[in-house]
């Protein structure tokens, strides 16, 4: 999806947020200088490439039902990435001293289409960074918890499109170079290794006691990361785990159709597994730190380079990425709207989140 998201950091802060946080967000000007620029940039040095007629022709024959297709999926994708959000900060109190009580599912979606936004606009930290920040003042999630929620989340999503990129390579005839391949594989094998020390209790408390017992980390910090273990304990049982993987298949799904829906909006004929292929390339390198401001120069470099892996020629492939990536940000940032503000409709919390409390075993250093 313009998955930048997978998801500007916000211009407020609540009494919760740390000092680290409050950092972070004033580099964020700094941030957006270095987008603009580099967008700049790609854009001047592609001009020369671009052929505004032939990308405003295949604007021109997009058709509302293909946008409406595209944004129905959207919208689908936003759905399962909230429910993936929803196994991994499953409760909130209700009241202080209250039982805690699971996040409302439509809070959740509005906070998660909400947090997409950003990662249209900035590099994909900045969604998450908005997830964090909104998880916290929206639905009283433990800092520490909406952290460790994007992590595992992000690793998700880096290996499903690792399998994807693989497999979709197969089925649409891309011919991949073996070490290219290989390289994808042990990729693949690394973030599901990382995965299981999060998950599993066992190596996930060895490694944070092993950074806790660092000498360089202040104590604020040591308090965080025993409560983010404390805060993971319930992905160590099967179901969980089954959910977080059952959305991360789904959301995978939506975005293919939604980008199918693009493509073919933009008189492009690929296949299902072409689009898969495409997709998963291009977001992919929208892991890299650095994107051009609402991807311009950037995510049409990123579809470029994954379609002309298909065996597309390179102006076609410039044609086409580019098409795609204007009408992708049409129908993106109209619903990233909606979320912002339907935001206002949900009830803000006062003061700063509660803490997950740590067992007393796991107080010592």
């Amino acid at each position: 999806m313009s998955s930048n998201a997978v998801d500007g950091g916000p211009a407020g802060s609540s009494p919760g947020l740390p000092a680290r946080a409050l950092g972070a967000l004033r580099s964020l000007p700094v941030q957006v200088a270095l987008a603009v620029l580099l967008a700049a940039g790609l854009v001047l040095l592609g001009s020369r490439r671009v052929s505004l007629p032939e990308v405003s022709q295949a604007l021109a024959h997009a058709r509302p039902p293909e946008l409406l297709a595209a944004a129905l999926a959207a919208l689908g994708f936003i759905a399962a990435r909230a429910w993936r959000y929803r196994v991994l900060l499953p409760t909130r109190p209700a009241a202080t001293g209250a039982p805690a009580r699971p996040a409302p599912p439509l809070a959740m979606g509005v906070v998660t289409l909400a947090a997409w936004g950003p990662g249209l606009l900035l590099p994909t930290v900045a969604s998450d960074a908005a997830f964090i920040w909104l998880a916290a003042t929206r639905l009283r999630a433990p800092l520490e918890l909406g952290l460790g929620a994007t992590i595992v989340a992000r690793l998700l999503d880096a290996g499903s499109l690792l399998v994807l990129a693989l497999v979709a390579a197969r089925l649409g005839g891309v011919a991949l170079a073996p070490a290219l391949g290989a390289a994808g594989v042990l990729a693949v094998l690394a973030v599901a290794v990382v995965l299981l020390v999060l998950v599993l209790s066992g190596p996930r408390r060895w490694l944070l006691r092993w950074l806790v017992g660092l000498p360089w980390l202040g104590t604020r910090l040591r308090v965080r990361l025993r409560r983010l273990d404390a805060g993971m304990t319930h992905l160590e049982h099967p179901g969980p785990l089954a959910w977080l993987l059952a959305g991360t298949g789904l959301a995978r799904l939506f975005t293919a159709f939604q980008y199918l829906a693009l493509f073919t909006a933009v008189g492009q004929t690929l296949s299902f597994w072409q689009v898969w292929f495409a997709l998963s390339v291009r977001t992919l390198l929208l892991a890299l730190p650095l994107q051009g401001v609402a991807g311009l120069g950037t995510t049409q470099l990123w579809w470029i380079t994954a379609l002309v892996l298909l065996g597309r020629p390179l102006q076609q492939a410039i044609v086409a990425g580019t098409s795609v990536h204007l009408l992708d940000l049409s129908v993106s940032l109209v619903l990233a709207g909606l979320g912002w503000a339907a935001l206002p409709l949900l009830p803000r919390s006062e003061g700063s989140p509660p803490a997950v409390r740590p067992d007393r075993a796991d107080e010592r250093p």
